[in-house]
Parts: C-alpha cells; sequence; structure tokens
C-alpha cells in the first residue's frame, strides 16, 4: 500500500480520534518508515501501539 493508503486505513482504525489529525499521520509515517511497511497490517501495529502509550 502507498502511504496514502495507509493512512486511511490508520484514520478507519481511529473512527473516534480528537486528536490532532497530522500529528497522527506524523506518528503513523515515522512508524511505518521504522517498519519500513506501509501495509494494513503495520497499521493495525500502530494503532495497538499508539492506544497502548495512551495518546
Amino acid at each position: 500500500a502507498g502511504m496514502e493508503g495507509y493512512l486511511e486505513i490508520v484514520d478507519s482504525y481511529f473512527p473516534d480520534y480528537r486528536g490532532d489529525k497530522s500529528a497522527l499521520h506524523e506518528a503513523a509515517k515515522m512508524f511505518a518508515m521504522s517498519r519500513a511497511s506501509k501495509s494494513g497490517r503495520t497499521a493495525k501495529q500502530f494503532f495497538n501501539y499508539y492506544s497502548g502509550n495512551g495518546e
């Protein structure tokens, strides 16, 4: 998946997110780069990671 598709998947995991979407996307991009993958699986891992941080 490309970055745009990856971010759409990330958004689907955060339907009720009320924070700064651009900050969320920036964190998601950094996470994807650290994993060298922009797949749906990476998006789910990011969701688990980000949610676990209480952010």
